[in-house]
């Protein structure tokens, strides 16, 4: 099973967080795009992107 992870990245505290995990990659992808656009033009050097992932799960869990 795929995930698509959101996450974004602040520059000046030189964090990247987890924002949200989807299932569904046009989900993730509008939830960028909402991200991007609450982040300040005068901070250029945030950013949020997102990122997939195979999700390998153990038989009987």
């Amino acid at each position: 099973m795929n995930v698509f992870i959101v996450l974004y990245e602040d520059h000046e505290k030189k964090e990247v967080d987890v924002l949200d995990v989807y299932t569904n990659e046009e989900r993730a992808n509008r939830r960028v795009g909402y991200e991007r656009d609450l982040i300040p033009e005068a901070d250029p050097h945030d950013n949020c992107w997102y990122q997939e992932r195979e999700v390998i799960t153990e038989a009987g869990e």
